[in-house]
């Protein structure tokens, strides 16, 4: 029988923050690489979830970046696909209302408990906060960042594949070849793999420079 979990069991299962969980799991539904079943409009995870999250963790812990990671989960995992009649997913937004009201009652909660002094400190901190905090996009402006998103993305996959070739074709011939019957040819299978984990391990490297 499957067993279910809503989002606050199921980030006890995987041994994170549910923040943190939830987060991981809308990135994987804004970038269509993984979808997540749901029941009168209620997102519910299952037994797949749990190993895909503990998974992320493990690869959290060993300080991979999250682009590194969702390239391996289809090495993995089978993925669940999106339905036909799936809404694409909207990338995560800053609710300021939220944000400020969580702000207000970290205040009053804790106004009885601290010096005026410090209680002047945190008011300072939430007024800066304030000014800090951008505004909300528009629809037409986060379609925008999305597909600047994805093509920058693929370019950047574009240039490590080419340089992890160039690469590829510098290492002596015994490691690119294999034996077939009585001749030796590339052995495209480990060339493929080559290709594959240089773009993972150089993926969020050269995002940064590519910001600056």
């Amino acid at each position: 029988m499957n067993q279910y979990w809503k989002i606050s069991d199921f980030a006890k299962e995987i041994g994170k923050h549910v923040n943190t969980v939830d987060g991981w799991f809308k990135k994987l539904e804004e970038r269509n690489i993984h979808y997540i079943n749901r029941t009168d409009n209620e997102k519910i995870y299952e037994e797949l979830d749990v190993r895909i999250g503990v998974f992320i963790k493990k690869q959290r812990d060993k300080k991979w970046s999250l682009e590194g990671i969702f390239n391996e989960l289809p090495n993995h995992f089978e993925l669940r696909p999106f339905p036909p009649d799936a809404e694409p997913a909207s990338p995560q937004t800053i609710d300021l209302h939220s944000l400020k009201q969580e702000l207000l009652r970290e205040i009053h909660n804790t106004a009885d408990k601290i010096s005026r002094a410090r209680m002047e400190r945190l008011q300072s901190a939430y007024d800066e906060l304030l000014k800090a905090l951008p505004e909300a996009k528009s629809k037409e402006e986060e379609r925008e960042e999305r597909i600047h998103d994805l093509l920058l993305r693929r370019q950047i996959e574009e240039d490590l594949e080419t340089e992890a070739l160039t690469r590829w074709n510098t290492l002596p011939l015994s490691e690119r070849q294999k034996r077939a019957l009585f001749l030796r040819v590339e052995d495209t299978m480990k060339r493929e793999r080559f290709v594959k984990a240089y773009v993972n391990i150089k993926f969020e490297e050269k995002l940064r420079k590519s910001l600056i």
